[in-house]
């Protein structure tokens, strides 16, 4: 999502220019452009995740099992 903020601030930096000047029609291009960047950033956020970098699967397999509530003996 941090690249979706940096393009639409970066289209806010010249939107008061004068309407047809290349850094107006670039500003609104940035603007434009961040929303589909922030859609497909945020599809993919799950990949660069570092909680999932981090852990892992490690200790996670007998979630999965059938768990007693009698102690192990």
């Amino acid at each position: 999502m941090f690249g979706a903020v940096v393009l639409a601030l970066l289209g806010l930096n010249w939107l008061g220019q004068p309407s047809g000047s290349w850094r107006h029609i670039l500003s609104l291009g940035f603007l434009v452009l961040s929303i589909p960047v922030g859609v497909i950033l945020a599809c993919v956020a799950h990949r660069f995740s570092i909680v999932e970098g981090l852990a892992g699967d490690v200790g996670y397999e007998d979630l999965d099992a059938k768990q007693d509530d009698k102690p192990p003996a």
